[in-house]
């Protein structure tokens, strides 16, 4: 599936929406939304993890890992961690920024 990420190639930089290609993950918790594993745009930026879990919605990242299965175990475990009122919250703020980004434009 073909989605837009939010992202920063750098501190301070603005941050961007970037289109990729990722592979559907299901989150039991959330069945309403949609998630998927890609490769991390900026892999190559030292402390960058080489895939990520992204909230397609939004384009808010979950998580990363070394490996695609590293970034969903360690995605499926952030989200049995966290509550569902903190998972809403930054749900939120990731449309707010989205909308204010919009509206900049």
């Amino acid at each position: 599936m073909r989605f837009h990420i939010i992202a920063q190639a750098q501190t301070g930089e603005r941050f961007r929406r970037i289109e990729v290609d990722g592979e559907r993950v299901d989150f039991p918790q959330y069945r309403t939304e949609s998630f998927a594993a890609h490769a991390n745009p900026f892999a190559r930026t030292k402390g960058e993890p080489a895939y990520v879990v992204s909230h397609v919605g939004t384009g808010m990242r979950l998580a990363g890992g070394k490996t695609q299965a590293a970034a969903i175990s360690t995605a499926r475990q952030l989200i049995a961690e966290k509550s569902t009122e903190e998972f809403w919250r930054a749900i939120a703020a990731a449309r707010q920024y989205i909308k204010a980004t919009q509206t900049l434009a």
